[in-house]
């Protein structure tokens, strides 16, 4: 199975520079590990067993794969859905807090270089404290910069952010500041990969919810994006929604490819479309679809909470349906997300797809035997 890397801790995101390189760290696997020991234990009486019968010599016995499906079924996924909520979560909800006022003349010079598109090269140091300023601005004394207001008045200067630009535009990443009038409140590193998207809207109760596209990961036939939302709240910016936008494992390697993309059809209130699928390989270089489905999942706004809070109970989709396309080691939560499906397969009338679940079953079985074992 091919090594994912996950998002650790903004060291490596910030270490992304100009390069291609990957910004996460490994996966561990204990928790599979331990989920598995609990279905190694239902299944003893099979686990040992081969079945002569089946199309793949040396693998478990059909009834030891069955029981190894139904046993992940009934085994609580906190665990699991508990690991990967941390890695997603371990920018999203770490971005800086600040609060710094600005004095009277920086604030003015700050609101002229928004109007203007560029601030002097002493104004950024004094304001942007820990912002690196390439040299060749240094020379020429200045800085373009862009600035995104969180009002129909583009300059009444309530809430707004400010992006100061590199030497060629913003690359890869790029840090936001975020202001309340003449505070400095917050600070985001944003690893976009192919530009910022950072947009706004606000609630029906008035609450302004601004929200960009994070790059968690990308490489040969994988990538991630996530959609983070968040709230302002007085001079406080707080996290309100961490959502999957896009992910994608292809790969003839790993023991199953799959995609999801969702697309925001309304703001209010925020309704986002999810287009997903899940494929097997029977043989080298060719997928069979086993789940290819869309649907729509509602958000409420909870401003109590200040937090968007999913209504999957109208929607095909569930959280830990959602969670099992985070790349990583996944496949448990995949099982155990997706249970109905895959007993509904083994079950059917499709001779193809049956075998490719018990394939598929087996691999899974045995590279968490292979874990156990070391």
């Amino acid at each position: 199975m091919i090594k994912i890397y996950l998002i650790f801790s903004l060291l490596i995101l910030y270490s992304c520079g100009n390069q291609i390189s990957d910004i996460k760290t490994k996966i561990k696997t204990s928790t599979s590990i331990q989920v598995h020991k609990e279905t190694v234990e239902k299944n003893k009486a099979y686990s040992s067993e081969k079945d002569t019968n089946n199309s793949n010599p040396g693998s478990y016995s059909l009834a030891s794969l069955t029981a190894f499906l139904d046993s992940i079924s009934n085994t609580d996924p906190s665990c699991l859905v508990k690991k990967v909520e941390h890695y997603q979560d371990s920018l999203f909800k770490n971005q800086k807090e600040l609060a710094v006022e600005l004095s009277k003349a920086d604030y003015d010079q700050l609101t002229e270089a928004c109007r203007n598109g560029v601030m002097k090269i002493s104004s950024v140091k004094r304001i942007f404290q820990d912002y690196k300023i390439d040299s060749a601005y240094n020379q020429k004394g200045e800085l373009p910069i862009v600035y995104h207001s969180f009002d129909n008045d583009k300059f009444t200067f309530k809430y707004y952010a400010v992006i100061p630009e590199t030497e060629s535009g913003f690359k890869w990443d790029c840090r936001i500041y975020f202001f309340a009038k003449n505070k400095l409140i917050a600070e985001h590193y944003v690893f976009h990969r192919y530009g910022l998207d950072l947009r706004y809207f606000k609630t029906k109760s008035g609450n302004i919810i601004f929200y960009y596209k994070q790059n968690y990961g990308s490489g040969t036939g994988i990538w991630w994006y996530n959609y983070n939302f968040y709230v302002i709240d007085n001079d406080k910016i707080i996290p309100a929604l961490n959502e999957i936008q896009e992910a994608n494992l292809q790969s003839s390697r790993n023991i199953r490819s799959y995609y999801i993309k969702s697309v925001i059809e309304k703001e209010n209130p925020l309704t986002i479309k999810f287009t997903y699928c899940n494929e097997l390989s029977d043989i080298p270089h060719r997928q069979i679809k086993i789940l290819d489905d869309s649907t729509t999942v509602c958000y409420s706004w909870n401003n109590l909470l200040k937090q968007f809070i999913p209504e999957y109970s109208k929607s095909e989709l569930t959280k830990n349906m959602i969670l099992s396309y985070f790349p990583g080691d996944n496949e448990v939560l995949f099982i155990n997300s997706h249970y109905q499906l895959l007993k509904r397969l083994i079950n059917g009338d499709d001779p193809l797809k049956k075998d490719l679940i018990f394939k598929y079953l087996n691999s899974v079985k045995g590279e968490l035997q292979k874990k156990i074992s070391r």
